[in-house]
């Protein structure tokens, strides 16, 4: 996961006027991503990729973090 260049693309988003960023989260590196997001000083909203599963504790963790919502998607939109 290469989070400068996630995070820079949060701040391009927010620099448009969004009220939200929605941020795509997969297993690979979610831990350290969403602390990252976390400490950010727009809005974000962690949208945890299913297609492969998810992880309880990531979820919860996530839970506890000061995030405006968290969503579960799929990137397959046929599955």
């Amino acid at each position: 996961t290469d989070i400068d260049a996630i995070m820079t693309r949060v701040s391009r988003v927010a620099a448009c006027g969004v009220n939200l960023v929605k941020v795509g989260i997969t297993r690979t590196g979610a831990t350290e991503l969403l602390d990252t997001l976390a400490t950010c000083s727009h809005s974000i909203v962690p949208v945890f990729i299913a297609d492969c599963g998810l992880d309880a504790e990531v979820l919860a963790r996530a839970a506890r973090l000061p995030f405006a919502a968290l969503m579960i998607d799929t990137a397959d939109k046929l599955a």
